[in-house]
């Protein structure tokens, strides 16, 4: 099973895909925890196995995003920052 990349890696990782559209600019987004199935994570790209925790938005026509606990955490970081 792949690792999650350090933080370091997934910073430049969160703020690229902010840069990019592909993760919100905006933390008034709203996200439903649960666990994963399978999903991708829109941050990091690794597969969100099951039973490991997970957050999850519809952004209607700009897709669903999911994300690990981690990569969670570091995107609310960057909207703080």
């Amino acid at each position: 099973m792949p690792l999650d990349p350090p933080d370091d890696e997934l910073r430049i990782m969160v703020r690229a895909k902010i840069a990019l559209g592909t993760l919100p600019r905006d933390g008034a987004i709203q996200f439903q925890p649960g666990f994963g199935d399978g999903q991708v994570c829109t941050a990091c790209g690794v597969i969100i196995a099951p039973r490991t925790a997970m957050y999850d938005s519809d952004r209607g026509s700009h897709g669903r995003v999911y994300l690990h606990r981690p990569c969670y955490d570091m995107w609310i970081e960057e909207m703080r920052a």
